[in-house]
């Protein structure tokens, strides 16, 4: 392999800034681990083969996006992006196809392009997180762009080690299964008709065979002596009765008179079966690699993953004729929620394997501790309370909670620890009393939370980012109710306020717990200056929609924008945009949650900042949104709030 980082660019515009890029990277990063098309490809190499075979490898793609990257054009005066042979759009549209991580990187005043502007093997790449790079900023820039780096590259680390643990537990698990295959039946076994063939060591099998010898001779002497006084004259030989067997015997092996489970059947009792299913959309099959996490759990609980995989077209017939004859999954993973309540797409109708209601009662929703078993776009995950190992299944899904182990996290100083667990706990249960004693003032409430029954079994305090004054604090808890079980990731946000922690926002959200958490630790590492009370943050400004109103798209566009003003003040650092609801997810009961996303700052600030309503989902319900601009010191700013429903 050539490197593990591969620059984008394109040579006519954006040469020197990735060249600059290139000599900062060679600063942290061996050289070799580097490729630019300039100077890592041999003379005489075929270009395109040489760049494709290169960025196939690499973990991570620099995508140096500069003011006419758009626009730029060739010879004939077409658009260079509009040509599928164009060297920077084969470059990163394989890095797309191949889910190798992009990271846009803005020089010279660009900005990031819009879907509509960009060929259908480039649109991913507007969902790709970009890093502004100016001249002003370009050490603090260069250090975050190091610093995501060295995460990614550890986490490609971290998932070779996975591949050969993986690896090595398939090895283990296929030599469990060859042995147990030879492995006589537990328990005491009949006489074989082919005694060669069984492994018995010396002495049991020499003791073994002495004590039957001894029973069966003294059986034998009290049965025909006690017979012998009634006994008749002996018959002839031809009338003489059969022998049959000796009822004594038979109970001293009962193995003889039930006989015992296959090696092959015992260990299909160990399988924890797993049904992932495809996109009614796309029409694919899912694969079948069985997630590293996950089987070692299994494992542990003295089981194993089996994972078949189908496409959506008549998965409901075939998983209804499974479930009349008690043959279902004992987990099934979805990736698009039609395939429970039925869906009309391109490729035809589908049945929802809810329309049968016997079906639809014995599902059990699991929330995160299954997402192992998710595609990129997420998906949704169940057990079947009838299968043959639902209660494995159960206990794989309720296993203990775990922080994400790439999170470097500070221990919770002693005045939030001691809240903390406690608001979490709150939070779940809907408990708005003691919620209240602990809110910041500015915190919004969209509804009333549900008091619920939620049994908490094990809560996880992973540590916190921030400073003295701003306080980010992820939590994993297990959880169980009637129709869902499984963790519940949650952050809580926290600002000190009268020497008192005060909870500002919390949320269940999955954009907010894992894209908004990622990036916290950027933000924190701008929080440098000490804080003083006159050097409160100017609040941004909201312009539209107006309060009451949904964000209209423009014309041809699929969605609206939330636009706001960013606040003017010179120490702001980022931006926080929060969107509160309230609403039932999962099956969870429905309580006061928050979409959250971050604004890094970096040089002057922009004159009008955005976020489109297809970053949210549907609640059918009520919605506030707001925005936080926070200081280099950690003090918070909030514009006004406005509402909408969505």
């Amino acid at each position: 392999m050539n490197g593990q980082i591969f620059i984008s660019y394109r040579r006519e515009e954006s040469r020197w800034s990735a060249r600059s890029l290139y000599d900062r990277l060679c600063a942290h990063f061996d050289r070799k681990q580097i490729f630019m098309d300039i100077d890592a490809i041999a003379l005489g190499d075929d270009f395109v083969k040489a760049i494709e075979k290169t960025v196939g490898q690499c973990e991570v793609l620099i995508a140096v996006i500069g003011a006419r990257w758009l626009t730029s054009k060739d010879e004939q005066d077409g658009r260079r992006l509009d040509n599928p042979e164009d060297f920077v759009r084969r470059e990163i549209a394989t890095a797309l196809k191949r889910e190798i991580r992009v990271i846009p990187v803005l020089v010279d005043g660009a900005s990031m392009p819009r879907s509509t502007e960009l060929p259908d093997d480039l649109k991913p790449l507007i969902r790709r997180n970009a890093l502004q790079v100016t001249d002003t900023g370009f050490d603090d820039d260069c250090r975050r762009l190091v610093a995501a780096i060295e995460q990614i590259l550890e986490e490609a680390k971290t998932g070779r080690r996975e591949r050969e643990e993986r690896e090595r537990l398939q090895a283990k698990r296929r030599a469990t299964e060859a042995k147990e295959s030879l492995s006589p039946p537990a328990g005491p076994v009949a006489p074989s008709k082919t005694p060669h063939k069984r492994r018995v060591g010396p002495m049991p099998g020499i003791m073994a065979l002495l004590a039957l010898g001894i029973g069966l001779t003294v059986f034998a002497v009290i049965y025909f002596g006690a017979q012998r006084p009634e006994s008749k004259p002996t018959a002839p030989a031809a009338e003489a009765p059969s022998p049959k067997p000796i009822p004594s015997v038979v109970v001293a092996t009962p193995s003889a008179e039930e006989p015992s489970t296959p090696a092959s059947s015992r260990t299909e009792e160990r399988v924890i079966t797993v049904w992932k299913v495809g996109s009614p959309h796309t029409g694919e099959t899912p694969d079948t690699t069985v997630p590293l996490d996950l089987e070692r759990s299994a494992e542990q609980i003295d089981h194993r993953l089996k994972i078949e995989a189908f496409p959506a077209k008549d998965f409901a017939e075939a998983f209804f004729e499974a479930f009349k004859k008690n043959q279902e999954p004992d987990i099934l993973a979805i990736d698009n929620y039609g395939i429970i309540n039925g869906i009309r797409t391109s490729l035809g109708t589908f049945t929802g394997i809810e329309s049968n209601d016997t079906v639809g009662q014995k599902l059990v929703g699991v929330t995160q501790s299954l997402k192992e078993l998710e595609g990129p776009q997420g998906g949704w995950e169940f057990l079947l309370s009838t299968s043959k190992n639902y209660d494995a299944a159960k206990l794989l899904a309720l296993r203990a909670p775990e922080c994400d182990a790439g999170w470097k996290l500070t221990p919770l100083p002693p005045d939030l620890k001691g809240i903390a667990g406690r608001i979490g706990w709150a939070y779940l249960r809907g408990d708005a009393t003691t919620l209240k004693t602990l809110d910041d003032a500015d915190r919004i409430y969209t509804g009333v939370p549900d008091q619920n029954q939620l049994q908490v079994s094990e809560t996880k305090e992973c540590g916190y980012w921030g400073n003295d004054h701003l306080a980010f604090v992820p939590m994993v808890f297990t959880f169980e109710l009637p129709k869902t079980l499984g963790r519940i990731a949650m952050l809580l946000v926290f600002r000190k306020q009268d020497s008192r922690w005060r909870l500002l926002a919390a949320s269940t959200d999955p954009v907010s717990t894992k894209g908004f958490v990622e990036e916290i630790p950027g933000l924190v590492s701008l929080l440098r200056k000490a804080w003083t009370p006159d050097r409160k943050p100017i609040p941004a400004e909201l312009l539209t929609p107006a309060d009451g109103q949904f964000p209209q798209p423009a014309a041809g566009q699929r969605f609206g924008d939330f636009s706001w003003h960013p606040s003017t003040s010179t120490n702001v650092v980022a931006e926080i945009v929060e969107f509160a609801y309230t609403a039932a997810i999962s099956g969870r009961p429905s309580n006061n949650d928050a979409r959250l996303f971050i604004r890094l700052r970096s040089g002057n600030s922009p004159l009008k900042d955005q976020i489109s309503d297809g970053q949210l989902w549907t609640t059918r319900g009520l919605w506030r949104w707001r925005v936080w601009s926070i200081s280099d010191a950690g003090d918070v700013s909030i514009s006004e709030s406005r509402s909408f429903s969505h």
